[in-house]
């Protein structure tokens, strides 16, 4: 009897916390340490490199909270997965069902998106292995907003418009993308031929300092399977040369060996919320400064949708042992047909009631088909969190999209959370047995990352809008003899915040309306003599609006450098200005300002490029700012005016004087 199965999508989404491995490539990076907020997760390209070569005792591949810390949490495999059904050849039924392969090993790094089609045809018709040309390609690394070679070759994948003219698309104080594919693969099932972008970005303010939120996009690019140089893959491929259907898909979140200092922590789980985590069993990791455990959560903020439909939580399986029942069922790499496996991320218990037979669920009553499985409306424990002891391995599953024709798009965004337990708060699981099953002190203790979840909604569905650092104005640098004079601009005045309009379309978050629209507050000026050095900075001005002072100039003189006289003709000099603001929080109401202190400087950077000011070097050489050219500017004909405009020359046409004002 033929059944027009559903088609599944192997995909693996996001590898956030994959530690991607590896030997970096020169400047193609395979991993990158997030850099951009106190999370320091491992984001990376290799989810089998990962699991083979990042093993224990290689902290390139820990992820930290807080980031710098020794607080230290190994992950074999964090990441996200489509799975599919689909007919080859477009004749309506359906031959090949693909899937997420538990841990996520059917995406890994190459290209092989719509945007680089000409770089992949040519390497094709070249005769290039793919699975081999589609790693080593430029492109195909770790990009970050932090470094300044991967800003400037930044794929259009990732950009406004998708074309390189278009801006890169930044949130936060840093967004780390990465590109991954599954045509190029010669293993496993049947390749969906899907290429997958992934950005995550790390925003500094209030509690997403502590997250790491995300977005996927795929794309159905099938007609590239057919160039597989697997023949077990491309023979069928050729049947649809402009690429098939995925005729149905479902997403799967996998986390596997979460492993939080020198312990396994438990799981906890919030139906209604859709939220999925982590909790440590005794509340305190013994290795950790503080040694309270954070609460780890993760859940998605937009949910994938195509042609109407909208994906939502299907299932949730745990490979655990609690409250009396033995539920250590792998669904995923179990050794049952794909097939099933996908059936059960539907969570269709008329199907899979073979997975768990006879088997009730304790969590519901009802017959089991995961565990804890989907919780619906009606049952008793919807709306409350679960918990457990053991999270070796963790699936939750999202269903159903139909219908993904060649080259269209489904796209989701997903947060991490790490929710910090406040010092002398923590809190020891119970025993895992029925009667504790709904311990008040577990909901109450998980309640925190509910409010977490509220604020990573609400910053994802404003497009990740956060309070704004100002921007550094343009400076005009010019030097003189034994100093140097600085100018910028008051734009900085004129320049609202976009959060405060934000709030204002959720009154919720600001109840009190203490957030300022214009916040900005003044400016520092940092001098560096050794180089674009934040560690060897000093401070040598300061305005603010507060303090009546604000200022747009300053002049730095050798006389003004007491007891060290550093500003010598010659000499090079390095500067950064600051501009920063101050506004209020509008959960707490305490005044806070961006940057802090301790953020990093942009140094002598008006326009492009990074330059350095020596003050006039040559003694014998020097002449005072003149005079060279006077022009009349008249308002009516016949008329002249009292007012000059000056044009200034110095030695080689530099002014050498500091300008006056008038």
């Amino acid at each position: 009897m033929k059944t027009k199965a559903r088609h599944l999508t192997g995909l693996l989404l996001a590898v956030l916390l994959l530690m991607a491995a590896g030997s970096a490539l020169g400047e193609m990076k395979a991993l990158k340490r997030a850099e951009g907020n106190n999370v320091g997760v491992v984001v990376g390209m290799n989810w089998r490199n990962a699991l083979y070569g990042g093993a224990y005792g290689e902290p390139e591949y820990y992820h930290q909270f807080p980031r710098g810390s020794s607080n230290i949490f190994f992950c074999w495999g964090w990441g996200w997965g489509p799975s599919a059904v689909f007919d080859l050849n477009g004749d309506g039924l359906c031959e090949d069902t693909t899937f997420f392969e538990g841990r996520g090993w059917t995406f890994d790094a190459g290209v092989g998106s719509l945007e680089q089609r000409d770089l992949i045809m040519s390497l094709v018709n070249s005769g290039e292995r793919m699975s081999q040309a589609a790693r080593r390609l430029e492109v195909t690394r770790v990009y970050s907003s932090l470094d300044a070679e991967d800003v400037a070759a930044w794929p259009p994948e990732f950009r406004s418009g998708r074309s390189m003219d278009g801006a890169p698309i930044f949130h936060g104080a840093e967004t780390i993308s990465v590109l991954r594919t599954d045509s190029w693969r010669t293993n496993f099932a049947q390749p969906l031929g899907g290429s997958l972008e992934q950005s995550f970005y790390f925003l500094n303010f209030a509690e997403s300092n502590n997250m790491v939120y995300g977005r996927a996009f795929l794309r159905n690019m099938s007609e590239y399977v057919q160039y597989n140089e697997s023949p077990q893959f491309s023979t069928r491929a050729k049947q649809a040369p402009d690429g098939f259907t995925w005729v149905e898909m479902t997403i799967a979140s996998c986390v596997h060996t979460l492993q939080a200092g020198t312990e396994y922590p438990g799981w906890i789980y919030h139906p209604a919320r859709q939220i999925t985590g982590f909790y440590q069993i005794a509340g305190i990791e013994p290795a950790f400064t503080p040694k309270e455990a954070p609460i780890i959560g993760q859940m998605m903020t937009r949910y994938p949708s195509h042609n109407g439909e909208t994906m939502h939580l299907t299932n949730f399986n745990l490979q655990s042992e609690d409250y009396g029942f033995n539920a250590s069922q792998d669904v995923m790499v179990g050794g049952f047909p794909r097939g099933m496996g996908y059936r059960w991320q539907l969570g269709d218990i008329n199907q899979i009631r073979e997975l768990f037979p006879g088997i009730t669920n304790p969590f519901t009553g009802k017959p089991m088909f995961g565990f804890p499985g989907r919780l619906d409306p009606d049952d008793a424990r919807y709306n409350q969190w679960l918990w457990g002891a053991d999270s070796y391995r963790h699936y939750t599953a999202f269903g159903i999209l139909h219908d993904i024709t060649p080259r269209d798009t489904v796209s989701f965004d997903f947060v991490y959370m790490w929710c910090p337990v406040a010092a002398g708060k923590a809190y020891a699981m119970p025993p895992r047995d029925i009667a504790n099953m709904d311990d008040p002190g577990m909901q109450a203790a998980c309640k925190p990352l509910e409010t977490y979840a509220d604020v990573a909604l609400a910053v994802a569905g404003g497009d990740y809008v956060l309070p704004e650092t100002p921007v550094p104005p343009a400076m005009t640098i010019i030097p003189g003899d034994r100093q140097v004079t600085i100018t910028w601009n008051d734009a900085n005045l004129y320049v609202p915040d976009a959060y405060y309009y934000f709030l204002q379309h959720n009154p919720d978050l600001d109840p009190e309306h203490v957030y300022r629209e214009y916040d900005f507050e003044g400016f520092r000026l940092y001098r560096s003599f050794v180089g674009p050095s934040d560690t060897h900075s000093e401070l040598i001005y300061q305005s603010s609006v507060t303090d009546k002072n604000l200022g747009f100039y300053y002049v730095d003189r050798l006389n003004d450098d007491v007891g060290k006289f550093r500003m010598r003709n010659g000499l090079k000099v390095w500067y950064a200005l600051v501009p920063y603001d101050k506004n209020y929080d509008p959960a707490t109401g305490n005044e806070f300002s961006l940057p802090t202190a301790a953020s990093g400087k942009i140094w002598n950077r008006p326009g492009s490029g990074l330059f350095t000011v020596i003050p006039r070097s040559d003694a014998s050489n020097f002449k005072s700012a003149t005079v060279q050219d006077v022009k009349f500017v008249s308002t009516w004909p016949g008329e002249t005016l009292d007012v000059a405009f000056v044009k200034l020359a110095g030695a080689d046409h530099k002014l050498t004087e500091p300008p006056k004002a008038m």
